[in-house]
């Protein structure tokens, strides 16, 4: 039987590689365990209450993270205590990027925050579009001795610059 855990904030449902992030994520979750934790992405449609107290439910296409339910509670843990999307990111380049939402109430995870962050995902997936590149080399590709291609296009940075011309910040392009 399994159970849906939550889902990735921000990941788009039908652009995520889903093979790499589904490996990546096993290489890193179970290699500290004693019992191996299986799990499964897809990519459907979920819904949430919109209040403990209402009927009403808001649906939205989503990457969820399913599991048995015997494994349910190790998996929802160990993606808790992955830590900062930002420096996780560095080291996980398919799945660091995007935090981890539950689907399952709790005293940290009240519905109408559940909620608010769909609505969230739902817009900031609204924003993507898709960039396809012609004549691009494969992505594994090494371009020198420590990057892949892959890092190179994932590490691309927009500056924001004030009149003076100082840079304010970066954030990345991708």
């Amino acid at each position: 039987m399994l159970v849906t855990c939550g889902f990735l904030h921000s990941a788009h449902p039908r652009y995520l590689q889903h093979d790499e992030a589904k490996a990546e994520l096993l290489f890193c979750l179970n290699k500290d365990q004693e019992v191996e934790i299986t799990f499964q992405l897809s990519s459907r449609t979920v819904t949430v209450p919109i209040s403990d107290w209402k009927p009403e439910h808001f649906s939205f296409q989503a990457v969820v993270r399913e599991t048995s339910v015997e494994h349910a509670a190790a998996l929802r843990e160990w993606f808790y205590s992955l830590g900062n999307p930002v420096l996780v990111s560095r080291h996980y380049r398919y799945t660091g990027q995007y935090l981890f939402i539950p689907l399952l109430k709790s005293q940290e995870w009240p519905v109408h925050k559940i909620w608010q962050l769909a609505k969230a995902c739902v817009h900031f997936i609204g924003c993507l579009s898709p960039i396809f590149l012609e004549n691009l080399q494969p992505l594994t590709n090494k371009i020198n001795q420590h990057e892949m291609l892959r890092d190179s296009i994932l590490g691309m940075k927009h500056v924001h610059i004030i009149e003076t011309g100082q840079p304010i910040y970066q954030e990345p392009l991708i």
